[in-house]
């Protein structure tokens, strides 16, 4: 009785929310039945999309009460079907759309995860995040969904941990009027790219997932066909992001600085927390180097100093979020801040494997480049009104890494503070090791070299005297294993080093010091940081 007014109280919210269940199909007579049926336990407004299906699935969803059926003769692919399922909806009042596929692998009774996610971020397009812990795939599957995570970022300047999931819930007014260039299986990465281009916010949310046996699996992807319609699709997205989306976020910037300007001329200047121009550590030093770092200082004297080190596998930054926005939050919070571009191997050492023949940026430009930062910001202490014996460094997914290399192996009067590295990687010889980051620093002549691996080990080289760390992963980290944060927090303990360790249970990866990125449960984070920093 208890369950059954459970769901019935999930079906009266969903109606007040206007939130309907699409399930778009294409010859699926083994799963379709019990996937309806299980998803009318849940909502009351189902639509099935048949998509020209030629087995047993059109006779069956004949005999299903309480749907919508939208059906045509010839088949047009995922995305056509989605499309008439969209109208559909709309057409019926709706104002959200909770797509699941019609194979089974999708479990229906985690629709009440997107729906609160739909509270918590109306408007939103929410984007199921997969646990495949320990689960089976293809190494083609695997890489399918690795390469499109790499071109989504690159597309968007945004993170998804899981962009090939089909259980999403759609913005259905928001989606309106975008115009779709594709109809199949990969309408449903370009959605989620113009999307984000139209500033819809993207929100990542864990789900679980159903892989039946090898011989068992229905797909109608075709390996040669779909993924060179995919890959056309990535090249068409990468010029329109040059010539469309990235004007069109700079002119989104241009208003919103210019909003934030005038904002600021209704304040007292000398009330104003300070962003100074970035400046060049390696000024004037031997070498020609260029690594900038962005002060985010405040008026007064003596306050604490984070420096900031974004991920990005050491080939790139996420410089705005887990630099940039970091840096202004803990400004906003009393703690000025420092953000450093340190040296990274760069986008054409991830495409190609130049650096076996050229050095390159490798281990150890990263480390010199914080060591620099940290002995700049002491010597220009009383300039920035910083406190020279308080001055910590925070890092995220590789940045955690670096920080953490300073904590541990640079000389003891050059080490930070403190540290905080965020769901950070740690390992570079464990079965756990982030193998991108790995290649990353270490340079591809480099990455076999085990006595370079184990040095850079940081579970295997925590000091005694390492100043103290605080330390946060989720164990739905899609893209760093938990077990990095886990390892590192074994060995600050066995060595008595001060520390706190949060392992969140949701969460992801990427979402820095955002206010909508991740989840409710990991943002705590945040307010946990400044109570320890204390």
């Amino acid at each position: 009785m208890e369950q059954s007014g459970e769901r019935a109280g999930q079906k009266r919210l969903m109606r007040e929310q206007r939130i309907c269940v699409v399930i778009p199909t294409y010859n699926n007579g083994g799963t379709i039945e019990q996937v309806v049926r299980d998803t009318l336990a849940q909502c009351d407004d189902v639509i099935v999309v048949n998509d020209g299906s030629t087995d047993a699935t059109t006779d069956i969803l004949h005999r299903i009460d309480g749907i919508t059926l939208v059906e045509y003769a010839r088949n047009r692919g995922k995305g056509y079907a989605l499309r008439r399922g969209f109208a559909q909806a709309m057409d019926m009042g709706f104002d959200y759309a909770i797509t699941l596929d019609a194979d089974g692998q999708h479990y229906a009774d985690d629709i009440p995860v997107f729906v609160r996610e739909n509270q918590e971020h109306p408007g939103a397009l929410i984007v199921g995040q997969r646990d495949l812990e320990g689960v089976q795939r293809s190494s083609g599957s695997e890489f399918a969904n690795k390469f499109s995570n790499f071109w989504f970022y690159v597309q968007t300047g945004q993170r998804l941990a899981d962009t090939q999931t089909g259980y999403r819930l759609y913005p259905l007014r928001r989606l309106k009027g975008l115009s779709w260039l594709t109809s199949r299986y990969e309408a449903e990465l370009e959605l989620m790219v113009l999307a984000s281009w139209h500033g819809v916010q993207l929100v990542s949310t864990p789900i679980r997932v159903y892989y039946p046996p090898q011989d068992q699996r229905v797909s109608h992807f075709r390996p040669v066909k779909d993924f060179l319609r995919i890959t056309v699709l990535n090249t068409v997205l990468c010029l329109l992001a040059l010539v469309y989306a990235l004007p069109l976020r700079l002119m989104r910037c241009a208003k919103h600085h210019a909003q934030c300007a005038m904002a600021g001329f209704l304040l007292l200047g000398s009330c104003l927390p300070l962003v100074a121009s970035a400046v060049n550590i390696w000024e004037g030093e031997p070498g020609h180097k260029r690594v900038e770092l962005t002060p985010y200082t405040l008026p007064g004297t003596g306050h604490v100093a984070v420096i900031v080190c974004p991920g990005g596998s050491y080939f790139w930054h996420d410089i705005e979020v887990e630099g940039h926005e970091v840096a202004r939050w803990l400004q906003q919070n009393g703690i000025a801040a420092f953000v450093l571009k340190y040296r990274t191997a760069g986008v054409p050492a991830f495409i190609t494997h130049y650096r076996l023949l050229w050095r390159g940026n490798r281990y150890p430009d990263p480390q010199d480049d914080l060591r620099q930062a940290l002995n700049y910001v002491r010597a220009h202490a009383d300039e920035y009104g910083i406190n020279p014996d308080s001055i910590g460094a925070m890092g995220f997914s590789a940045g955690g890494h670096l920080v953490m290399s300073a904590a541990e192996l640079f000389p003891q009067a050059e080490r930070p503070a403190f540290v905080a590295p965020i769901y950070p990687v740690v390992t570079m010889v464990d079965s756990c090791v982030h193998k991108r980051s790995r290649r990353g620093l270490l340079g591809d002549s480099r990455t076999s070299n085990k006595a370079l691996r184990d040095s850079l080990s940081l579970e295997r080289h925590v000091p005694k005297d390492c100043p103290p760390v605080f330390l946060v992963n989720c164990l739905d980290d899609p893209v760093v294993h938990w077990r990095n944060a886990a390892l590192l927090d074994s060995a600050l303990t066995a060595n008595d080093v001060p520390h706190i360790y949060l392992q969140y249970r949701t969460g992801g990866h990427g979402f820095g010091a955002s206010e909508n990125r991740g989840t409710s449960e990991c943002r705590q984070w945040k307010q946990q940081f400044l109570e320890w920093i204390k």
